[in-house]
């Protein structure tokens, strides 16, 4: 994970994560001193540029997350997606 983070920096690029298994992983990854990363907020940089949020397809629990804590912002004017899927 760090090193995607470095080639995020390096890029100018941001990286995030969604689910509570992969913040809880980051959490303890960052206590222990093996896992160097900004506190930025992804509501602030979305608010600044447009990005590509990928979610997991395993699970939809961090697009409700996401959705959640969108729609309890008051400063969210519009909650707007795009679905892309592929398949064989």
């Amino acid at each position: 994970m760090q090193q995607v983070i470095d080639a995020a920096v390096a890029s100018g690029r941001k990286v995030t994560t969604l689910g509570r298994s992969m913040r809880r992983n980051l959490q303890i990854t960052r206590e222990m001193g093996k896992l160097r990363v900004s506190d930025d907020d992804l509501f602030e940089t979305i608010a600044r540029q447009d990005i590509l949020l990928h979610h997991p397809f395993q699970s939809f629990v961090p697009v409700l997350d996401f959705i959640r804590a969108s729609a309890l912002d008051p400063r969210v004017v519009a909650i707007k997606q795009t679905v892309y899927r592929t398949a064989p």
